[in-house]
C-alpha cells in the first residue's frame, strides 16, 4: 500500500514537473516571439541625419557631405577635382591640351518620402572648370590664314561662368535596414547661361605677322559662337555613402 502511494506521489510530481516545463517553454517562446520584432525594429530607421560619400563622375573625383534635418528636407555640399593633359586638334591646329575640373556644388534636397532616400536636389555649382591648350605645330591657322613660324605659340582657354544652377535626381541604395552604408547615385544637369568664354592669345605682334591680331580675334569669336549652344553640362555621380 505504501509502495502504491509512493508510486502515485512520484507520478504526480513528474506530471507537475512536466506541466511546469511546458508552461515555461510556452513563456520562453512567447517572450522570444515578442522580442524578435522589437530587435528587428531597433535595427530599422527611417533615415540617417548625416551622410558622407566619396564620389566619381562627370564633375571629377570628390566627396559630399549631406545633412537631412527633417522628413523631407536636407542640405548638401561637396568638392570635385580632376586634371588631365593630352594632345588634340582644334580648328585645324595641334594643341597640347589640359582638361581641368574643379567645382563646389551646394544644394537643397527634397526627399519624396519619410523613410526613403529618393530625392531631388536644386542648387548652384561654383564652377572652376577650364579647358585650355597651346599650339604645338609649326603651322598655325587663324581665320583661314596660315602662319608658318616655329616660334609662334597660341594659347587657348574655354571657361564657363563661375556660378551655374543645377538640378539632379538621386538616391542611396543601402546595404541593410540600418542604413549605415550604401551606394549613392545622382544624375542631372548644370545650366551654363552664357555657354563658354573663349580666350586666344599669342606671343607675336603685328610687325612680325601683320594682321594676326584681327585673325586671332575672328578665330576667337568663331570658337565662342560655337560654344553658345552648349548651355547644359551633364552631371552623373556614383559613390559610396556612410551615414550616421
Amino acid at each position: 500500500m505504501v509502495c502504491c502511494v509512493a508510486k502515485l506521489s512520484t507520478k504526480g510530481n513528474n506530471m507537475k514537473l512536466n506541466g511546469i516545463r511546458n508552461r515555461l517553454a510556452v513563456v520562453i517562446i512567447s517572450v522570444a516571439v515578442g522580442i524578435a520584432p522589437v530587435a528587428r525594429a531597433s535595427e530599422e530607421v527611417d533615415y540617417r541625419t548625416l551622410s558622407l560619400s566619396a564620389d566619381a563622375g562627370t564633375l571629377g573625383l570628390g566627396g559630399t557631405v549631406s545633412l537631412r534635418f527633417s522628413d523631407h528636407f536636407g542640405i548638401r555640399g561637396g568638392f570635385n577635382y580632376f586634371d588631365y593633359d593630352y594632345t588634340g586638334e582644334e580648328e585645324g591646329n595641334d594643341y597640347s591640351l589640359n582638361f581641368h575640373l574643379e567645382s563646389i556644388p551646394l544644394g537643397i534636397d527634397y526627399y519624396f518620402s519619410k523613410d526613403g532616400s529618393l530625392r531631388i536636389t536644386g542648387g548652384v555649382l561654383l564652377n572652376k572648370n577650364k579647358f585650355s591648350g597651346s599650339t604645338t605645330g609649326v603651322d598655325v591657322e587663324l581665320d583661314g590664314n596660315t602662319y608658318n613660324d616655329p616660334n609662334l605659340k597660341v594659347d587657348m582657354a574655354f571657361k564657363p561662368e563661375d556660378i551655374s544652377p543645377f538640378l539632379t535626381v538621386g538616391g542611396t541604395i543601402y546595404f541593410g535596414n540600418s542604413k549605415r552604408v550604401g551606394l549613392n547615385l545622382e544624375a542631372g544637369v548644370a545650366y551654363l547661361p552664357g555657354g563658354y568664354d573663349v580666350t586666344l592669345t599669342h606671343n607675336s605682334n603685328n610687325t612680325t605677322h601683320p594682321g594676326i591680331d584681327q585673325d586671332l580675334e575672328n578665330e576667337r569669336q568663331q570658337l565662342e559662337d560655337s560654344t553658345k549652344h552648349f548651355k547644359f553640362y551633364p552631371i552623373f555621380k556614383v559613390g559610396v555613402t556612410v551615414s550616421f
